[in-house]
């Protein structure tokens, strides 16, 4: 894929106007355009030879910069004029860029063939054949995909926004949606007509009209893009960008500005040493990681400097103290590809980071992807967002509100502004998400599941009055056997703790049963009881004192106190150390998703400005009670007993509060 969003967006030139030349000197003018990535000229040119001559040589390269151009219509049909041409054969790349361009228009049936094709040559390109694999994959994929119901909508903003030129990177600060467009036009350009120019913009909302921020704030002779605020708000980081000589290439350098004492931007901004911005290469698209576990802030970025796995890549570098300078960044490579990562976005509430990517299989063009940092401190397995996010064509410069119900993103999709309408071409448009609510399902809740039961319950003592936070301590969730998220490795889950205890509330009849099995009548009834009073008392009990807990928390941070929660997990001895390390640290990491989601994430915006801190430690079956069961084989014991369903658990163990 092109490089063209290594700085802000594609770069869009309107060719330029040459007086009546030779057949040659068209070819000539489109080849350099080509070398400077100036693809809206080049195929200008090219096809200016054409009225000239038709060529196949020329129907080729036409092909190429219409692809690059993102074109894709006009790109398959110089491809097809080409391919029923007697010259196809001197041309055998031409069925990777043709089901490539087929691909970006969701026509996944007929570019398998020409993919296949293209693989089955003998002596092709290792690089090009590891693209016509990974698109190859994509039609399969695409192919073989099962309809569901839509999670999101996606709405392209309006004209107050959108033009006919590049808008990205869109982030929304309160009312205030800053985001990036390449509309304007280069001061004081030598080339007729001028380069365009990218500015940040503000408007208010989604319907607001996008205007440049304050001319102090812009500099007439860079582009600026590419937003990304620190935790605090105190510093604003953005890309700086030039072109590198008369052409379109364009290299960029990261930046940042501080707010004054009174809550501006200072005037100057600061570039970043060359330990990050290194000298002849591209640093851009900022993202601030603050590590809830870890108490550090990290700055990624997209470079193309040595050391990648190749195309653009991730990068990370802490950020320092006071008193401290940056070091080298380190390569993500947990997560790049020999392609392209780029546009990363840190959403700090639920601690995932979202990236786009064509190095990894998807729908076409650049996808949207999550992760979420493992034990390791590596990222996970990346995560394709899906239909309703990602399309055949571009999904880049990701953004999700606080609350995780609506964001942004910029994509090249159909019903964009097109800059060029005959060739349908090209450019990004920003379009807002929001999450579908989910159908009205009847829950079962835990007072329905009572009273379906066939014998009636001991009575419950009445529950005692909690008015101060440190009232509910030590606060105990309990969880299934190995859950959530069986049989796996991973540190994080996507299951908030509601979730798991809606599943596991249910199983006490189950657990009865088998935690009784083959016991004589008196034994077991005993036994029967103490599966209930656990299920009852403690899971059922230590679940609704979560909700009041949250109610108080609510109140405590709405009048202006700072809390900080601790986690700490546990789990039966059943398996190994290290799976046990991993699997409390899951149920840490469900329990913080209560936080995170517990009514529509009404925590988040406390947890980003660090009101609401909750720090997380899992201690596996370190801590476990002596005697608890740990052999396989004896499922009553180890899995089904009160003793063990009591290791695997979840405390809020401490409480700091500060007024």
């Amino acid at each position: 894929m092109p490089h063209f969003l290594i700085a802000a967006a594609l770069v869009l030139l309107s060719a330029l106007a040459l007086p009546a030349q030779s057949f040659q000197a068209f070819v000539k003018a489109g080849d350099q355009a080509m070398r400077e990535q100036d693809y809206h000229a080049a195929l200008h040119h090219y096809e200016q030879a054409l009225e000239k001559r038709e060529d196949p040589a020329v129907w080729y390269a036409s092909g190429r910069a219409a692809m690059l151009f993102q074109s894709y219509p006009l790109a398959v049909s110089y491809f097809n004029k080409l391919k029923e041409s007697p010259a196809a054969a001197q041309f055998p790349e031409m069925s990777l860029w043709l089901g490539s361009c087929l691909v970006s228009l969701g026509r996944y049936a007929d570019a398998r063939p020409l993919l296949q094709a293209f693989l089955g040559q003998q002596g092709a390109n290792p690089q090009l054949s590891a693209r016509g694999r990974l698109l190859l994959s994509a039609c399969d994929a695409a192919l073989a995909a099962e309809s569901t119901d839509p999670q999101w909508t996606l709405s392209r903003l309006g004209r107050g926004v959108n033009t006919p030129f590049s808008e990205f990177g869109a982030a929304q600060t309160g009312d205030s949606l800053f985001f990036s467009s390449y509309r304007f036009d280069w001061p004081k350009d030598r080339r007729q007509p001028p380069r365009k120019q990218a500015r940040l913009l503000l408007a208010k909302g989604q319907q607001g009209r996008g205007r440049p921020l304050a001319r102090g704030f812009q500099v007439d002779t860079l582009h600026m893009a590419h937003t990304a605020f620190s935790p605090d708000g105190q510093r604003l980081y953005f890309t700086v960008c030039r072109f590198k000589g008369e052409g379109a290439v364009i290299q960029c350098q990261l930046c940042y500005r501080e707010r004054d004492r009174r809550g501006r931007w200072k005037a100057d901004y600061v570039v970043l040493p060359s330990t990050i911005n290194l000298p002849g290469f591209t640093a851009t698209q900022p993202a601030v990681v603050f590590d809830s576990l870890l108490r550090r802030s990290y700055l990624l970025f997209t470079s193309d400097r040595p050391g990648g796995l190749g195309g653009l890549d991730l990068w990370q570098a802490a950020i320092p103290g006071p008193k401290e300078s940056w070091g080298e960044p380190r390569n993500l490579s947990d997560l790049n590809t020999p392609f392209d990562e780029l546009t990363p976005y840190f959403h700090q509430p639920s601690q995932r980071l979202f990236f786009s990517s064509d190095g990894y299989v998807g729908r076409g063009g650049y996808d949207v992807f999550e992760t979420r940092r493992g034990a390791d401190s590596l990222w996970q397995e990346p995560v394709n967002l899906g239909p309703d996010i990602n399309s055949s064509y571009n999904e880049v410069y990701y953004f999700l509100q606080k609350d995780g119900l609506r964001g942004y993103l910029s994509s090249n999709r159909v019903g964009g502004a097109a800059l060029d309408e005959r060739s349908g071409a090209c450019c990004l448009d920003i379009f807002a998400f929001d999450r579908i609510p989910p159908r009205q399902v009847r829950p079962e809740t835990p007072t329905e599941v009572v009273t379906a039961l066939p014998d009636p319950l001991p009575t419950r003592p009445a529950a005692p009055v909690y008015r101060e936070l440190s009232d509910f301590l030590p606060l105990a969730l309990y969880f299934d056997n190995d859950e959530p998220d069986k049989r796996t490795r991973r540190t994080t889950t996507r299951q908030a703790y509601g979730t798991t205890y809606q599943r596991y509330y249910p199983r006490r009849e189950e657990y009865r049963e088998r935690y009784t099995q083959g016991l004589p009548e008196e034994k077991a009834e005993a036994s029967a009881e103490l599966v209930e009073a656990f299920f009852e008392e403690e899971v059922r009990g230590g679940y609704e004192k979560l909700e009041r807990f949250s109610e108080i928390l609510l109140e405590r941070l709405e009048g202006g106190n700072r809390v900080e929660i601790f986690l700490k997990g546990f789990t039966s001895p059943r398996a190994q150390s290290d799976y046990n390390l991993a699997l409390g640290q899951r149920r840490v990491s469900s329990a913080r998703l209560h936080f995170d989601s517990w009514r529509e994430g009404i925590f988040a915006t406390y947890i980003a400005s660090g009101q609401l801190v909750i720090s997380e430690v899992s201690f596996g079956e370190t801590q476990a009670a002596t005697g608890v069961a740990d052999a396989l084989e004896d499922e009553r014991a180890s899995i089904y007993s009160p003793a063990a369903a009591r290791e695997r658990r979840v405390e809020i163990v401490e409480v700091k509060e500060q007024r």
